[in-house]
């Protein structure tokens, strides 16, 4: 889904009325598995949204994707994931 006004929000430096307007429209969802924020800016979302569905953003699964192939390559000895 789109949130109107959002990015416009986001450029201007107003990062609580971003996250507002993202929280407001994942609240609205109501026939979804899952919700996935696609952009990073849109992580602090996820803070205190309870959607009845798993919310998902980008910065969190991408990086532990990104590290676990790194995790089994020995030249990066000390390198754990969760």
């Amino acid at each position: 889904m789109l949130v109107p006004g959002a990015w416009e929000r986001f450029e201007a430096g107003d990062g609580d009325g971003y996250r507002t307007a993202v929280v407001s429209v994942a609240r609205e969802i109501r026939d979804a598995d899952v919700i996935v924020l696609a952009q990073a800016s849109m992580a602090p979302a996820t803070d205190g949204l309870d959607a009845g569905v798993p919310v998902l953003s980008s910065p969190r699964p991408g990086l532990r994707a990104a590290a676990q192939p790194a995790a089994s390559d020995s030249s990066f000895s000390g390198l754990r994931t969760m």
